[in-house]
């Protein structure tokens, strides 16, 4: 590990001082599972192949897409990422709470993956959490995220 890698986890370390969750922070990742370092390995896809904004509520549709694993660049610059995660015996529950829970601070979200998550708010910071906990859902709701894409340090 560099010395600067270093640093970084050790400010990120101390700004959870005081939380209670405090104990989970992990800078240790487990590697990468083997069909994701495989989409990585072949490079950007075809943007045909992947989902442009405007479609991404289609990622809720019945079925796979054409793109599960793997990226693409569009000419606008954007960038189309697809991860295919098994998540056995997950609810909807479940999945509500968890991006409730990591985007309510960044402490918390950089918890989840501290190599590549940089900074997390809710879209309307001072109404989504209420709003998620009256409803029960995060359908609708939307929060701002920073990530590193790629990181020096880590070993694919």
């Amino acid at each position: 590990m560099s010395p600067e890698t270093l640093r970084k986890w050790l400010r990120q370390a101390r700004a959870l001082d005081g939380h209670w969750y405090a104990k989970y922070w992990n800078p240790v990742m487990a590697p990468l599972p083997g069909h994701i370092r495989e989409a990585i390995d072949l490079g950007p896809q075809a943007t045909p192949l992947s989902l442009g904004l405007e479609d991404a509520a289609t990622l809720t549709d019945a079925g796979y897409h054409d793109l599960e694993s793997g990226y693409a660049t569009f000419d606008d610059g954007s960038i189309h990422i697809a991860t295919l995660t098994s998540m056995p015996r997950v609810t909807p529950a479940m999945w509500d709470w968890w991006f409730w829970w990591h985007g309510t601070s960044t402490e918390r979200y950089k918890l989840w993956y501290p190599r590549a998550h940089v900074y997390a708010e809710w879209s309307g910071a001072d109404t989504a959490p209420d709003a998620l906990t009256a409803t029960g859902t995060s359908a609708g709701l939307a929060f701002w995220l920073v990530s590193f894409l790629t990181c020096r340090d880590a070993t694919l």
